[in-house]
């Protein structure tokens, strides 16, 4: 119980901190002799194209865990994955501290969506490096409604990846 409160008071400050967070440069549009530039984090939710260039990543200590959040926001939606702080590929049904969890934010509520609620995820870290402050990764998750909230049906992600993003700390 101690261990998802920590998750939710997590989550709840990743998503305000997270759309303030830009890239220091002051227009990333490329010229016409410059390819454009990678987005960070891309996904598939319900099937639907979504990608954040607005992407913070951080170490943190969950339930006396180490591990790496990721946390991206793009228009309504703030997306926040947590998984364990070393290279490799986890699953939700063998990993305890791995989750991945939706915020959508309509005119006048927040829904919210989670893999603790009896969803699935499976996250790989495929890069951490320690020197430059970057990872990378990949992910799928389904993440089912808050039982306190009113959010409805699932949240399938698919096709998810995350490029070399700073880790904050």
């Amino acid at each position: 119980m101690k261990t998802n409160i920590l998750r939710y008071c997590l989550l709840a400050a990743t998503i305000i901190l997270a759309p303030s967070c830009k890239d220091d440069k002051e227009d990333n549009k490329p010229s016409n002799n410059t390819p454009a530039p990678v987005v960070p984090l891309i996904s598939k939710i319900n099937g639907a194209n979504w990608a954040s260039d607005q992407v913070v990543a951080r170490f943190q200590i969950i339930g006396g865990e180490k591990v790496i959040t990721v946390t991206a926001a793009s228009g309504n939606i703030t997306m926040s994955l947590i998984a364990p702080e070393a290279v490799g590929s986890y699953n939700s049904t063998t990993t305890t501290v791995l989750s991945g969890t939706i915020v959508e934010k309509q005119a006048t509520s927040e829904h919210m969506w989670t893999t603790e609620n009896g969803g699935d995820a499976t996250i790989a870290i495929t890069k951490l490096d320690r020197t430059n402050k970057k990872v990378s990764g990949t992910f799928t998750f389904t993440a089912k409604p808050m039982s306190s909230g009113t959010a409805l049906g699932d949240k399938k992600v698919t096709d998810g990846s995350f490029t070399d993003i700073t880790i904050q700390n």
